[in-house]
């Protein structure tokens, strides 16, 4: 076992973890500067941003195939077949960009079948129209996403999404209150700032690769920009079902809060402070991944297949290690921490009896997000996709709507267990998620090294 490689992942995925807390963050000002305006413009982009998560982030995710294919031209040392695959990868990000944009330039009959209340429904409609201007833009910024870490540069990503940061908060800002002579938009202005963020930050990823030293090995901009059938279908043999399994962990989550709204408002605060909770948590296990993923695969095209094997362990070890870090400090600090999201009695005392079940959600997230990003590093996409679609719907949504309702009191005579019940059924989805995983990776990993 090489404990280098624990610094390794470590440089690799610190910045990675700082771009993703400024993208998290980012969503955090627009609710802030919304819920400081009006209580419909912060619902109607509230709802716009569930439908974006539930339409982009699947599709942008197709795009994640890139990163384990470069990482190992990178580690073959083939910087030609490098700048081949990121042309390739901004065709794709185009094409992706088409259903999305259309989708959310006429969003009427996705608000319909969401169910958007009336009042809302048109700041919901012109989020969406003002996001679908910067579509292709953020598309093709996620192809430089994946491409700078798996050259070895992911401090550029970190610069690019902090800096859009800094200017999205006052740009947002001056939208929705209509300030420094710009219009009053409300709600929807945070739509528009980001959009112009979108492109800022294309610009910005444009420039790096134009003007950056490192980058020029790659002949990116110089090398032939005719479509490339090949090279595209690689892209997508990895990358659909990466897309599907973020779909799938998407909808897993969307479809527990709709049917927690049905125990009513102080249930689904809980159930939306504990979802928050969770996901910024798992911002550390996902670029711990994300890096040892990197790692795997340069190791993989270094023909290397024990180093790449002792790296996977080393990201696992590192993923459980820091896991359990943060379960303990959420258990100590669960007062303080509830505190910050509600001062509702009701909200906070539901919350209260989630915070144990999500200490163990996420100890076990970590694990399966270790397992699923070293398989990714192994370019091993399509099994972990099968699995996650048992485990997270099979499991967490099916056998979590049972232990909720107890629908069928003949046949699930306990108790109905509401928000505690989807929790646990979700954090068994992901033991299982987990087991399997891993035992995916043993059996790759152990193949790969013969």
């Amino acid at each position: 076992m090489a404990s280098g490689h624990y610094a390794a992942i470590i440089r690799l995925s610190a910045p990675i973890f700082v771009a993703q807390i400024a993208v998290l963050a980012n969503a955090v000002a627009d609710t802030i500067i919304t819920g400081h305006y009006r209580a419909d413009h912060l619902a109607g982009i509230g709802l716009g941003s569930a439908i974006w998560a539930s339409i982009f982030i699947p599709l942008m995710g197709v795009l994640q195939g890139l990163s384990p294919i470069i990482a190992r031209h990178f580690g073959a040392e083939e910087p030609g077949a490098i700048g081949r695959q990121v042309r390739a990868g901004a065709w794709l990000a185009l094409a992706l960009a088409v259903p999305i944009v259309v989708a959310f330039a006429f969003p009427d009959r996705i608000l319909q079948l969401a169910q958007i209340p009336e009042n809302v429904r048109p700041l919901t409609r012109a989020y969406l129209q003002a996001l679908a201007c910067g579509v292709p833009a953020l598309m093709l910024t996620r192809v430089f996403y994946a491409f700078a870490p798996a050259v070895g540069h992911p401090r550029a990503v970190m610069a690019i999404n902090v800096a859009a940061l800094a200017c999205k908060i006052p740009l947002s800002y001056a939208f929705v209150h209509g300030v420094w002579g710009l219009p009053e938009l409300g709600g929807p202005g945070c739509g528009v700032a980001s959009a112009i963020m979108y492109w800022v930050m294309l610009g910005m990823a444009s420039a790096t690769l134009w003007y950056g030293v490192p980058y020029r090995r790659y002949n990116i901009w110089k090398g032939s920009w005719r479509f490339d059938r090949a090279t595209v279908g690689g892209i997508l043999r990895l990358g659909l079902p990466i897309g599907a399994s973020i779909l799938i962990e998407v909808t897993a989550f969307v479809f527990m809060a709709l049917f927690l709204a049905r125990l009513g408002a102080t249930v689904s605060g809980a159930q939306q402070i504990v979802s928050n909770l969770a996901a910024l948590l798992f911002m550390l296990p996902l670029s711990l991944g994300i890096g040892t993923q990197v790692l795997i695969a340069q190791a993989l095209g270094a023909k290397r297949p024990d180093d790449a094997r002792n790296v996977a362990h080393d990201g696992m070890r590192l993923a459980i290690g820091f896991a359990t870090a943060v379960c303990v400090a959420v258990w100590l600090f669960e007062d303080a921490i509830v505190g910050l999201y509600t001062s509702d009695a009701g909200v906070a005392a539901i919350a209260f009896e989630l915070f144990p079940i999500l200490i163990v959600f996420h100890w076990f997230d970590s694990l399966q997000c270790s397992a699923t990003q070293a398989l990714r590093g192994y370019r091993q996409t399509l099994v972990p996709m099968l699995i996650y679609a048992f485990a997270l719907w099979g499991i967490g949504l099916g056998a979590g709507y049972v232990l909720a309702f107890a629908p069928w009191p003949e046949l699930w005579p306990p108790a109905a267990l509401g928000a505690t019940g989807f929790w646990w059924a979700q954090t068994a989805s992901l033991v299982v998620a987990a087991a399997a995983l891993h035992w995916e990776f043993a059996r790759i990993s152990r193949s790969r090294a013969v």
